[in-house]
């Protein structure tokens, strides 16, 4: 079984540098959506306090 698990292993360990690849470019679009949605709610924070404040 041991042996049976080590080249599964070596078998895996390129498997997962492919999705790791994929998952590097993920989150390019991801970091994004996450800037802009920051910048939406610090937008909406900032004139909620200038409305609360005048």
């Amino acid at each position: 079984m041991i042996r049976e698990d080590i080249p599964g292993l070596a078998h895996d360990r390129p498997m997962e540098r492919v999705p790791a690849l994929r998952a590097r470019r993920l989150p390019w679009p991801a970091a994004a959506l996450v800037i802009l949605g920051a910048g939406t709610l610090l937008w909406i924070g900032i004139l909620a306090l200038i409305r609360w404040l005048a």
